[in-house]
């Protein structure tokens, strides 16, 4: 009876200190929202899409901003991780083949302009030369952005240096984090992209209620944005990039560390071999051939399981079902916990007994 009134009580403490919390408006320009999210969409204040028209470098506005690539979906949802009291305006520039133009990019910045957003969240960038006419437009619409007091945070290409927005001075640009270092968000305020952030994959929702690991500077970007929502939310008049930067200097979340010990190694215990059993037996529908001992030796994601970043989540669904667990939190996944047979398994056997601690508790309970 006391341990049910100190969790109410604790319960109540968290909430008024949600409801006592800013609300940080974001703009995510990419490629929409699953709009049949409803987790996320209690989060979506409006939506827009710009599409090209039949005239060259036209645009024209549409109202379906239904994400059909998922990329928009996983920044929203990596945002959502580390600021959950944030609200979007996810505006739709990129199809279902993940590209998109410099016309559109300038239309959704023209929106953000008239937005009430506090951030403006840009995993893209402008991979082609533009003309001067167009790059200088570009240019002055992210000035005009900053000097409103939006913060704009834009990804650095994957496999190109230097790109634009990132390198304005108007916008934080956001790259790679370097093998070496010790923190997740590095800052150098001198630097052409004066931020380096952790790349490695997290799970979040993307497109038609599917998981998918999210990873890159496209990730960098979005965690990026998620500390600033994150800090607004008890300091909301962060309006600059100097401030901006100074919450990011200060962050200080510590890399993941992967657990390789037990590389090559099985669980011999009784639930251990019950887990592995289920495991072996659904990799067989991906095809998988090898024997357990082999499978343990190597990376879990590879060719010799059958199970990728892109697959994951119709194997882990899978198992979830054979092993009864029905509390779902596939935001817990870290990619430790996938690198390996062995890690694979103690992520499982920690749902099936948190599942088992639940049931006992529930049971036994009278209020």
């Amino acid at each position: 009876m006391k341990e049910i009134l100190f969790i109410g009580f604790i319960k109540s403490i968290n909430i008024y200190w949600r409801d006592s919390m800013y609300s940080p408006k974001v703009a995510v320009v990419d490629s929409g929202v699953d709009t049949q999210n409803q987790e996320i969409m209690e989060h979506v204040i409006q939506g827009f899409s710009f599409q090209k028209s039949a005239e060259e470098d036209g645009v024209i506005e549409e109202k379906n901003f239904d994400d059909v690539f998922g990329h928009g979906t996983n920044c929203i949802d990596c945002i959502l991780q580390f600021a959950e009291q944030a609200q979007f305006y996810p505006i739709k520039i990129v199809n279902e083949l993940g590209k998109t133009t410099s016309s559109l990019l300038l239309a959704a910045l023209e929106k953000c302009r008239e937005l009430p957003v506090d951030l403006i969240c840009l995993s893209l960038s402008v991979t082609q030369m533009l003309n001067s006419a167009m790059e200088k437009e570009l240019r002055d619409i992210c000035n005009d952005l900053e000097k409103q007091g939006k913060i704009i945070c834009a990804s650095e290409c994957n496999n190109a240096k230097d790109t634009i927005p990132a390198i304005y001075k108007s916008v934080i640009g956001v790259g790679e984090l370097l093998p070496d270092a010790k923190k997740k968000v590095l800052v150098d305020r001198a630097a052409s992209v004066q931020v380096l952030a952790d790349i490695s994959p997290i799970f979040v929702a993307g497109k038609s209620g599917r998981y998918n690991f999210f990873k890159g500077t496209s990730k960098g970007n979005a965690y990026v944005a998620g500390i600033l929502a994150r800090a607004m939310q008890t300091a909301p008049n962060i309006k600059s990039i100097q401030e901006a930067l100074n919450i990011l200097e200060k962050t200080d979340d510590p890399l993941e560390e992967i657990d390789l010990e037990y590389v090559g190694k099985l669980q011999t215990d009784e639930v251990g071999q019950m887990i592995l059993e289920k495991v072996h037996r659904r990799l067989l529908e991906f095809g998988c051939t090898s024997s357990l001992d082999e499978i343990s030796r190597y990376p879990f994601l590879s060719q010799i399981t059958g199970v990728n970043f892109f697959n994951f989540y119709d194997f882990i669904s899978g198992i979830y079902r054979e092993l009864k667990i029905t509390k779902l939190e596939y935001h817990t996944i870290k990619v430790g916990d996938v690198c390996t047979l062995y890690n694979l398994v103690e992520h499982l056997r920690r749902n099936v007994c948190y599942e088992e601690k639940e049931c006992c508790f529930g049971a036994d309970t009278k209020v």
